[in-house]
C-alpha cells in the first residue's frame, strides 16, 4: 500500500481519533484552550487497567512498522510490517536524523538492499518440475502476501502470514525477527546481527518437500546516484552445517596510465568569476572558513570555499559555473552542509539536465567524494551549487572540484579506517547453495557459483537455498542469520563488537553455535515482559518500546568500553547529561553500560578535576560546560548505579569524584541570591544560572533543577553513609531541608510549584508563574531509588495534579491553534502533555523555550511521578496518548521522536514501570522489594537486580500477602525483602523450595520489612517466598 491509499484508508477508518477507542466519540470544543475535564470516564479508566489482549497489527496499521531488529548499540536496522529489513544503518556513517522539524510526519521506512525469502513448494503432481512460489518479505518485488499479522513485543517480532492472494499454500508460516537481548548480559545482547527464523508447518493431510530461498544484496557503501560504485565480491564459506555468503568489498585497481589531475574549481579567487550567481546566499565570492554565528567549518583546501551559510541559514540562492569539457575518468569534490536532496546540493549538469548529485550530511566537516563521469567523456559539462533550503542546515559546503583517473586514497574503497569498511554475511545451517541471481529469474535459474564479483549499478545478491521436509502436522523452524562487522565510527573510537569478531562471517558463527541458549533466554525474557505480568498488553508494550532506542543509531558502545549516546540517532552528542537524565531502561537492564558512562565520562572526561563540574556533553571544555539539571543528576546517577552493583567496590572506587561532583552543585548554592539567604552558606536553593534541558538558562530559585538538586543531596547523603562519613552525610540532609523549607514558602502558589525570577533577571526563557510539567523531575528520582519524600507529600500530588489539569489536553490542536509549537510532536485530536502552560495568566512573550511542544520523555517522567503519588488515573491517560499517537498508521510505535529519531528521553518509559511496580532495589545491600501500584491483590512482573533477573509477584487475601521473587537467569542475593501490606503485618515468613529461612520482621517507612539472619543466593530456577500475615 503506497502512501496516499494508506491516507485514503486512514481517513476512511478515522484512525487519527485521539486516544483511540478510549476517546469520547467526538472530544467538545472547551471554553478553555485545555480543559479540566478531560472528559474521560469510569469505563475508559476501567478499560485501560484491564489485563486485555495481545496486539496485532494488521492492514493499514503496519504502514509505520519499523522494530529495531540488531544488537544493542551494533547499529540500526529495522523489521517492518510485512517482514522485510530496511532501514539499513549498520556501518560507521553518521546518520543524522535532524533536530526535531521533521521527525513527526509520517514516514514509510526505505528499502535500501534487495532482500527477502522466497518459498517454493514441490508440486506433488510432478516433482522436481513444477514448484508452488511464495514470496515472503521481499524488498523490493514486494510479497505474495496482504494477509499479514505483525506482533511486535521487542525484542522479537512475530509475523504471521495468511491466505497469499494467488494459489494456496499447504503450509502455515510464522517468521520471528529479532537479535538476541538478554539483561545483565550486554556482550550477547549487543551482537551485530538479526536472526529471522522461519517456521513452516504441514497444514495439509500430505507430505511436503520444498526450500526457503533467503537473499540478501552485498550493499556495503552503496553508492548515491552519481557516485563510483565499490568491487564487490560474494564468497561461500562452509564450516560444518552452517553455510555463510561473505560480503565484502576489494581494492579497486589503477589505470594503466593515468593523466594528471585537472583542477576545475579551487575557490581561492575573491570572487566567482565566470560563475552565475542568483540571490544573496552565496555572497560576491568564497567564504574564507566560517561565518561568525556558524559551526566550525573544517575539511576545505587553502582558504576559500563555497559556503552559503552567510552568517544566516535563511538566504537562497545557487551558482553556475561555465561550461568545461570532461577528460577524465572522475570528478572529486569535497562537500559539507546540509542533506537536503535537491535544496542544498551539488549538481553535475550535461546537456542541461541534472546526471549527478550530491548533499551534504549535515555538518560542517567537508568529506571527499567522487562522481563516475567516464559515461560523458567527451561532453560540455557546468557545475551547479544550489542553497533553496532556509532553516536548521539549510546551507551547503563545497571546495576543489577536480577531473582526476586515478581517485586519491581517501576515496579509494575499501579503506582500512573509512567508516564504510567491513563485511555483510547471510548464514543458514543444512545445506545451502550460493547464488547471484538476477532477481527475475530467482531462485530456479539463478547461477550458482562459489564467488562473484561485480562492480557498476547492477546488485549483487547473495543468496541460499534451505532445504526442508514435512510430514502432515509437522512443523520446522528454519533460521537464517543477517550479520554485519563495520569496526570504525564516525566519532572515532570504533565499535565494542570489533573486540570479538574479525568479520560478519565470524559473527555468524558465533549465533549459529550459541543460537539454541541465545534465544532461549531471549524468549525467556520476552516471556516473562509480556505474557507472564499482570500489567494490562497495552501498557506491558509501550512502556518498553522505547528501550528499543539501544538498538539504534542513538547508542554507540565503543571499543574501549564506554557506552555513549546522541540524544536522537545523529543529533546532539556527548550521552548529554540533562537528556540522558530521563532515560532509566539502559541502567536497569544493562549495568555495566550505564557504569561506564558513569566513570568513562561523567567522571571521566566531563569530569573538570580542579572544581568538579560535569561537562553536559561529555568532553571538558568542548564550549558545553555546566547544567544545572545535569550536574545532580549525575550525582542521581551515580546513586543508581550503585544500587545496580552487587557490592560496595563501584562506590568506593568512584566516591571522591562524585562527592566532588556534589560539592560543586552546593558551591552553586553558596553563590545565593535568595531574599534571606545567607551569603557564602549553602540553603538548599540554586539560584544564581542554571543552564538546563530546555537549551536555555533559568535564573533564580525554581523546582526543575531545585528538586534534582535535593534529590542529589539526599543521595550523596546516602552514598556518605555507606562510605563510613556520617559528618557529610548530616550536612547534605540539612542543607536538603533548609532547600524544603524556602522551597514549600517560597515556591508553592496556586497548587503547584513555579519559578520566582529575579528581579534584576530578564523574563525571556523564563518560565515563572507557569505550571512546568517537568516541575517535580527530582521528586520522582527520589522515589524511582528509595530515597525520603521532598517535599511535603500533599503539595507534591498537588502539583502533580495541577501538571494533569493544567497541561494534558485530549487533543493538542486548539491550544497550538493559538499557541504553535516550535517543533511539532503531536497533532490535531491526539492527546499529549505539553512542556508548560499558564493556567493563571502571567505568559511572557518569549517564555521558557519548546513550551508548546509535546515530549514523550517528559510525559513519561510526569505519569511516573504521578504514578508514585498514587495518582495512577492520571498516569495512565497520559501513557495511554503516547501509545494512541505512535500507533502504527502514521508513526512508528518504536521511533518517538523529538531532536531527532529514536530519542533517548523517552527512554524514561522504564521509569513508569518501576513505578507502577512499586521496585526498590539495593544490590550492595542485598535489599529487594515491590509495592504495586496497579492490581495489588494479584501482580506479576519482570523484575532485575544485579546479577540476575525474574518474575516478581504479589498475592492478596484477607491478612495474607504473598510475595515470590522467581530468578529466570542469573542469581539474586537477597538479604532484606520489602513489600506494603493492606493490613498491620504481625508475622512473616521467608523459604526458598521447602527451606524455611531464619529472618526477622522490622519496622520501615517504605511499609514492612524482613531481615534474614544471612545473606541468600537465590539460583536460576528458585525462588524466594515470602507471607505476611495480620
Amino acid at each position: 500500500m503506497d502512501r496516499r491509499d494508506f491516507l485514503k484508508t486512514a481517513g476512511a477508518t478515522g484512525v487519527l481519533a485521539g486516544l483511540g477507542a478510549l476517546a469520547p466519540a467526538a472530544i467538545r470544543l472547551p471554553a478553555r484552550l485545555i480543559p479540566e475535564d478531560k472528559g474521560i470516564t469510569h469505563e475508559m479508566l476501567a478499560a485501560l487497567k484491564r489485563r486485555g489482549e495481545r496486539r496485532f497489527y494488521r492492514g493499514p496499521q503496519r504502514f509505520a512498522l519499523g522494530m529495531p531488529c540488531g544488537g544493542v548499540a551494533a547499529g540500526q536496522l529495522y523489521v517492518l510490517g510485512d517482514g522485510a529489513l530496511g532501514g539499513w544503518h549498520v556501518d560507521g556513517r553518521q546518520n543524522s536524523t535532524g533536530w526535531g522539524s521533521d521527525n513527526y510526519k509520517v514516514r514509510p521506512h526505505p528499502r535500501e538492499l534487495t532482500q527477502g525469502f522466497t518459498l517454493l513448494i514441490e508440486d506433488p503432481q510432478a516433482p522436481g518440475t513444477h514448484w508452488i512460489e511464495a514470496r515472503l518479505a521481499d524488498s523490493q518485488r514486494g510479497g505474495s502476501f496482504d494477509d499479514i499479522e505483525f506482533v511486535g513485543e521487542y525484542p522479537v517480532a512475530e509475523i504471521r502470514y495468511g491466505k497469499p492472494r494467488e494459489q494456496p499454500l499447504p503450509v502455515e508460516i510464522v517468521l520471528r525477527a529479532g537479535s538476541p537481548f538478554v539483561p545483565l548480559n550486554a556482550k550477547d545482547s549487543a551482537l551485530p546481527c538479526t536472526v529471522l527464523r522461519f517456521t513452516l508447518k504441514n497444514t495439509s493431510q500430505q507430505p511436503i518437500r520444498g526450500r526457503l530461498v533467503g537473499f540478501l544484496e552485498n550493499g556495503i557503501d552503496k553508492p548515491e546516484p552519481g557516485e563510483i560504485p565499490p568491487l564487490r565480491r560474494n564468497r561461500a564459506l562452509t564450516r560444518g552445517e552452517l553455510s555463510t555468503v561473505l560480503m565484502e568489498m576489494l581494492p579497486q585497481p589503477d589505470p594503466p596510465d593515468p593523466r594528471p589531475d585537472r583542477m576545475l574549481f579551487d575557490f581561492e579567487s575573491p570572487t566567482y568569476a565566470n560563475w552565475e550567481v542568483k540571490g544573496a546566499a552565496f555572497g560576491q565570492g568564497p567564504a574564507k572558513g566560517s561565518f561568525p554565528r556558524q559551526n566550525k567549518v573544517s575539511g576545505f583546501e587553502g582558504a576559500g570555499l563555497v559556503n552559503s551559510y552567510a552568517d544566516d541559514d535563511d538566504l537562497l540562492g545557487e551558482i553556475l559555473s561555465e561550461p568545461f569539457s570532461i577528460d577524465r575518468h572522475f570528478l572529486t569534490f569535497l562537500i559539507g552542509g546540509g542533506a537536503h536532496a535537491k535544496r542544498t546540493c551539488l549538481n553535475l549538469l550535461v546537456d542541461g539536465n541534472v546526471v549527478a548529485t550530491a548533499t551534504g550530511r549535515n555538518n560542517e566537516q567537508l568529506s571527499p567524494r567522487a562522481w563516475d563521469v567516464r559515461a560523458w567523456a567527451g561532453k560540455q559539462a557546468r557545475i551547479q551549487v544550489v542553497d533553496a533550503q532556509k532553516g536548521p542546515w539549510g546551507h551547503i559546503n563545497v571546495d576543489a572540484l577536480r577531473l582526476v583517473d586515478r581517485l586519491p586514497a581517501s576515496l579509494k574503497r575499501p579503506a582500512p579506517d573509512s567508516l564504510t569498511f567491513g563485511t555483510l554475511a547471510l548464514a543458514a545451517a543444512g545445506a545451502p547453495s550460493l547464488r547471484v541471481p538476477h532477481l527475475a529469474t530467482l531462485p530456479l535459474d539463478a547461477d550458482t557459483r562459489d564467488s562473484a564479483e561485480q562492480q557498476g549499478a547492477e546488485p549483487l545478491v547473495g543468496a541460499l537455498s534451505a532445504p526442508f521436509s514435512l510430514a502432515p502436522g509437522e512443523s520446522r523452524e528454519i533460521p537464517f542469520i543477517v550479520a554485519w562487522h563495520f569496526p570504525n565510527l564516525h566519532t572515532a573510537n570504533g565499535v565494542m563488537y570489533a573486540n570479538w569478531f574479525s568479520d560478519a562471517a565470524e559473527v555468524a558463527a558465533y549465533v549459529h553455535d550459541n543460537l539454541d541458549r541465545l534465544f532461549r533466554d531471549t524468549d525467556l525474557f520476552r516471556k516473562t515482559w509480556y505474557e507472564d505480568t499482570t500489567l494490562p498488553w497495552w501498557l506491558a508494550l509501550r512502556l518498553f518500546m522505547p528501550t528499543a532506542n539501544l538498538a539504534t543509531g542513538t547508542a554507540q558502545w565503543w571499543k574501549n568500553g564506554r557506552f555513549w549516546g546522541w540524544e536522537g540517532v545523529g543529533c546532539c552528542h556527548g550521552t548529554c547529561t540533562h537528556v540522558w537524565n530521563y532515560s532509566h531502561a539502559e541502567a536497569r537492564l544493562f549495568p555495566e553500560l550505564a557504569r561506564s558512562t558513569r566513570v568513562m565520562q561523567d567522571l571521566g572526561t566531563a569530569f573538570d578535576e580542579a572544581t568538579g563540574r560535569v561537562a553536559f556533553r561529555g568532553e571538558v571544555n568542548n564550549g558545553f560546560e555546566y547544567a544545572g539539571d545535569g550536574q545532580s543528576g549525575t550525582v542521581l546517577k551515580c546513586y543508581r548505579e550503585h544500587l545496580c552493583s552487587p557490592d560496595d567496590s563501584w562506590l568506593k572506587a568512584n566516591w571522591p569524584r562524585i562527592r566532588q561532583v556534589l560539592e560543586y552543585q552546593i558551591e552553586r548554592d553558596a553563590m545565593s541570591r535568595a531574599a534571606g539567604a545567607m551569603p557564602g552558606e549553602p540553603d538548599g536553593i540554586i539560584d544564581v544560572t542554571q543552564h538546563n534541558t530546555y537549551d536555555i538558562n533559568f535564573e533564580g530559585p525554581n523546582t526543575f533543577v531545585g528538586s534534582l538538586y535535593l534529590a542529589s543531596l539526599l543521595a550523596g547523603a546516602a552514598m556518605a553513609r555507606v562510605m563510613g562519613d556520617a559528618t557529610a552525610a548530616e550536612r547534605y540532609r540539612s542543607i536538603a531541608r533548609r532547600g524544603r523549607n524556602f522551597t514549600e514558602s517560597h515556591l508553592f502558589e496556586n497548587g503547584y510549584f513555579i519559578q520566582r525570577i529575579p528581579e534584576d533577571a530578564s523574563p525571556r526563557w523564563q518560565y515563572g508563574k507557569g505550571c512546568l510539567s517537568d516541575q517535580l523531575f527530582g521528586q520522582n528520582w527520589a522515589r524511582s531509588v528509595g530515597l525520603d519524600t521532598l517535599y511535603d507529600e500533599e503539595k507534591v500530588r498537588s502539583g502533580l495534579r495541577a501538571v494533569y489539569r493544567h497541561n494534558w489536553a485530549p487533543a493538542v490542536g486548539q491550544y497550538n491553534a493559538k499557541f504553535p509549537p516550535e517543533r511539532w510532536f503531536a497533532e490535531g485530536r491526539e492527546g499529549g502533555l505539553f512542556v508548560c502552560t499558564w493556567p493563571l495568566g502571567g505568559r511572557a512573550g518569549e517564555p521558557v523555550r519548546y513550551r508548546d511542544e509535546v515530549w514523550t520523555g517528559c510525559e513519561y517522567q510526569a505519569a511516573g511521578g504521578m504514578i508514585w503519588e498514587n495518582l495512577l488515573d492520571e498516569a495512565l491517560v497520559i501513557v495511554k496518548a503516547v501509545d494512541d499517537r505512535y500507533d502504527g498508521t502514521t508513526h512508528n510505535p518504536w521511533n518517538e521522536v523529538e531532536c531527532g529519531d529514536h530519542y533517548a528521553r523517552a527512554m524514561a518509559s522504564y521509569g513508569v514501570f518501576q513505578a507502577l511496580c512499586g521496585f526498590s532495589l539495593d544490590g550492595p545491600a542485598g535489599e529487594i522489594g515491590i509495592a504495586p501500584k496497579l492490581a495489588p491483590d494479584n501482580f506479576a512482573a519482570f523484575f532485575s537486580g544485579p546479577q540476575g533477573w525474574g518474575l516478581a509477584t504479589q498475592h492478596r487475601e484477607t491478612l495474607s500477602q504473598t510475595n515470590k521473587f522467581e530468578v529466570r537467569w542469573g542469581s539474586l542475593r537477597v538479604r532484606t525483602v520489602l513489600a506494603q501490606a493492606a493490613f498491620p503485618v504481625k508475622a512473616a515468613a521467608v523459604s526458598i523450595g521447602r527451606r524455611v529461612v531464619p529472618a526477622t520482621l522490622q519496622p520501615s517507612d517504605r511499609g514492612v520489612s524482613l531481615r534474614l539472619a544471612t545473606d541468600l543466593v537465590v539460583q536460576t530456577g528458585e525462588t524466594i517466598e515470602v507471607i505476611w500475615t495480620g
